[in-house]
């Protein structure tokens, strides 16, 4: 869930957040999830890059509050 920021910091707003991959498909919150392959060609440069995009939308059921918000999300990535 969002929480709402300034007076009323830490209350929920309404509103959740998801994460999408480049594909469209919606990432699931604690579960492990694959990347795909890493194949490094060419120049070597230690880099791998992956795109999300955070999308937030009305909690179904729920009423939105305004006001300035904020979110975070821990992400833990391990290198098999």
């Amino acid at each position: 869930l969002v929480s709402l920021d300034g007076p009323n910091k830490g209350q929920p707003n309404g509103l959740r957040l998801s994460i999408k991959d480049d594909k469209g498909k919606e990432i699931t919150f604690d579960k492990q999830e694959v990347l795909g392959d890493i194949t490094i060609t060419g120049t070597v440069t230690g880099n791998v890059s992956k795109v999300y995009t955070a999308v937030i939308t009305p909690t179904p059921g729920g009423s939105v509050k305004t006001g300035k918000f904020s979110a975070a999300i821990p992400v833990t990535v391990t290198y098999n």
